[in-house]
């Protein structure tokens, strides 16, 4: 396992953290990044005492909470974009400079750290081919974070949610494209490196797809994108149970042999979990 998602808002108080970060390093030496999500400005200072040297570190904010349309939501928005944050909320403009605006002032605390940022808002790569408006939306956003911090490499962990056999041909190749030109237009109109690197959820634990070789269709087709690309494989079932031993090693080993990079993994309680109750890691 080289990467790891942490999330704080489910993280207890106290040493448990510093624990599972040593214990996190002890079983995994070949380990390279961790995302702390849903980070508060107050909770920086739980990270400080944490042994993250020689480790990429991405820390997000939390969402902001979306409570359905606003007074300047576009009109005409299809039913499924109004209770979504990452839809709606990215497509109404007040919603989205208020998370940029929690992103960036997470991030002035985090950077003087040398830590980078996880943007955790997410959409379905899906929907941004669909929909170039809510495509163009999402890079005003990615934009201006990317120009407010200058200097950190960003982590971002979008989905795909339709199953792969349901998406046409034609679909295929407009998120294909649309999730180039997201990666081009970020990296040029914000003139930064953009979004290093993108983890695509493999879905397997937010809704049950059809086998992992959907996660590689999807990882397969945005792989050329012009970042660095990996699959965030989702450590948990869809009863958000622990992801069993033999099923996280088994598809480990589908993700390896057909030649997918594995970056950060949601979550480390699904992680640790089995850990204890097979003995394994």
């Amino acid at each position: 396992m080289t990467g790891l998602f942490i999330q704080l808002s489910t993280t207890p108080p106290g040493s448990y953290l510093q624990d599972l970060v040593a214990h996190v390093r002890l079983l995994h030496p070949e380990l390279t990044d961790l995302a702390f999500a849903d980070c508060q400005p107050w909770d920086v200072a739980r990270l400080d005492p944490l042994n993250l040297a020689g480790l990429n570190v991405y820390v997000g904010a939390p969402h902001i909470p979306w409570f359905g349309p606003r007074p300047d939501t576009p009109s005409g928005l299809q039913a499924w974009m109004l209770p979504v944050a990452g839809a709606a909320g990215m497509l109404t403009p007040s919603y989205r400079w208020d998370q940029i605006f929690a992103d960036e002032a997470l991030a002035e605390q985090t950077a003087a750290r040398g830590w980078n940022v996880y943007i955790g808002s997410e959409v379905g790569i899906d929907a941004l081919g669909d929909h170039p408006n809510l495509r163009a939306a999402w890079e005003a956003y990615l934009i201006e974070i990317c120009k407010r911090v200058p200097g950190s490499k960003f982590l971002w962990s979008p989905y795909a949610w339709d199953a792969w056999a349901t998406v046409s041909t034609f679909r295929r190749t407009r998120v294909q494209a649309a999730v180039k030109a997201l990666v081009t237009n970020v990296k040029t109109y914000s003139q930064t490196p953009g979004i290093g690197r993108i983890d695509l959820q493999d879905g397997r634990g937010a809704q049950p797809l059809e086998p992992a070789s959907d996660a590689t269709n999807w990882y397969k087709l945005i792989k050329d994108s012009g970042t660095t690309i990996k699959i965030n494989m989702e450590l948990f079932t869809p009863g958000l149970q622990p992801l069993p031993i033999d099923v996280m090693r088994a598809r480990r080993s589908y993700y390896a042999t057909q030649g997918v990079p594995v970056g950060c993994s949601w979550e480390a309680r699904y992680w640790l979990v089995p850990l204890y109750a097979n003995h394994d890691h």
